[in-house]
């Protein structure tokens, strides 16, 4: 899986003369098409939509290039269930961190607003047409996230303690969870309620060097991957980009079980349940 074709291409071609895709596709039989500039959204998804048919081994991928905080970054946009496209967005986010991995008409029409802000107004004027594709949240999350723009006139809210109290306590009654990752630095007062239950580990990962809680059942991890050893759920306490940017395979083979409760809906989805996951996550923070 570490070597596999990959074609770019800038522009799809006038008149939708597909010859260049089939040509190539024709020779290699598997891979990924990547498309890095369109004019409209649908158009990656007409790409494929013509060689899928012919060649099921070959993933179509949008990948705009964007800026995050003045850096280099980019707007993913595919399937999370094909193979390369997950493979490729692995390999993507040790490069370039954070950006956000969405389905191709979502990634299109970010690209577009972030280029010409004059799209955003075609979006909402056509909400209900594109609603069934393109999810309203999603726009809001990758504007926020990319320029810091509140064009929906929304505000991030803050973590519900309680929501990750009751999945935790749903998940104890599900799973037989005997020890917990937690990457970011929950205040004392919130560590407390992890101690009720009948946990025998509960391992921290955080960079607050001045962060102490004494505890028998609590050890302090500094090494992100190493946090997730033997735990059987994850929990994400910081939307932080350090987070974004992990290597999913590679903490799931650390993990005993893979359980996420993310409170900040840093992953799709999609994705997620490609990976067989189980994804427990808060939408509703916008």
């Amino acid at each position: 899986m570490d070597d596999f074709p990959i074609f770019l291409i800038n522009t799809v071609p006038k008149k939708r003369d597909f010859s260049i895709f089939e040509n190539w596709a024709h020779k290699y039989k598997k891979g990924i098409i990547i498309l890095s500039h369109i004019q409209y959204v649908g158009e990656s998804d007409f790409v494929e939509k013509h060689i899928k048919g012919n060649y099921p081994e070959i993933d179509v991928i949008f990948l705009g290039k964007t800026k995050w905080k003045g850096k280099h970054s980019y707007i993913l946009g595919g399937d999370p269930k094909g193979k390369y496209t997950r493979f490729f967005r692995q390999k993507l986010s040790f490069r370039y961190h954070p950006f956000l991995f969405v389905n191709k008409k979502e990634a299109e029409l970010l690209y577009l607003i972030l280029k010409n802000p004059s799209f955003l107004d075609f979006y909402k004027q056509n909400l209900e047409e594109m609603a069934e594709e393109i999810d309203l949240k999603t726009i809001k999350r990758g504007l926020f996230f990319y320029s810091g723009r509140n064009n929906f006139s929304f505000q991030l809210k803050p973590m519900n303690v309680n929501w990750v109290q009751m999945i935790l306590h749903q998940l104890m009654n599900r799973f037989q969870l005997q020890m917990i990752t937690i990457w970011g630095t929950p205040k004392k007062k919130q560590l407390k309620i992890f101690l009720q239950y009948p946990l025998k580990k509960i391992f921290i990962y955080s960079k607050d060097q001045l962060w102490d809680f004494q505890h028998k059942k609590i050890k302090f991890i500094s090494n992100i991957y190493s946090s997730t050893n033997n735990s059987d759920a994850l929990i994400l306490w910081e939307p932080k980009e350090e987070f974004m940017a992990i290597n999913l395979t590679k903490v799931e083979k650390k993990m005993k079980q893979k359980i996420m409760i993310d409170p900040f809906y840093l992953f799709e989805q999609e994705e997620m349940k490609a990976l067989n996951w189980n994804y427990f996550y808060q939408r509703d923070l916008l």
